[in-house]
């Protein structure tokens, strides 16, 4: 679902947003944000992104089907005096020729993994690593 339409994200945000309303029986007209932060649901584009970078966090540590796993290439860099060569975790980003590529999992997660701050890369377990991006994740 990464990279869906602006439209397709919207209808998908309302479905969200009515559902927090139906949980806490609020009116249709009652602001959603505060329900969905009370609920802790992330929004519906950092979902995506959650969901995705999770995958990609048990990839690296061998937690998930290995037809999964050979899309993550870590990274390696031939010149060692470069701040991104002491960087274990960092994975290589595939060439993407057109937009429809930049959508799929092989693309899109090694980019969003290396976008996030390198002490969520290196959490210890699954449990932390949840916690922390989630943490960063969240609006507001």
């Amino acid at each position: 679902m990464f990279g869906i339409s602006i439209k397709d994200r919207k209808q998908l945000q309302k479905v969200q947003n009515r559902a927090a309303r139906i949980v806490f029986r609020a009116e249709r007209l009652h602001p959603s944000a505060p329900l969905l932060k009370h609920l802790h649901w992330l929004p519906i584009e950092q979902r995506i992104k959650f969901k995705i970078l999770l995958i990609t966090f048990k990839g690296v540590h061998g937690l998930i089907p290995p037809y999964l796993a050979e899309f993550l290439q870590r990274y390696s860099c031939g010149r060692p005096n470069l701040r991104s060569s002491d960087d274990s975790l960092l994975l290589r980003n595939p060439r993407t020729y057109r937009n429809d590529g930049d959508k799929a999992f092989y693309a899109a997660a090694p980019r969003l993994w290396n976008s996030i701050p390198a002490s969520l890369r290196h959490s210890s377990s699954v449990l932390a690593f949840r916690k922390g991006l989630k943490t960063y994740l969240f609006p507001g």
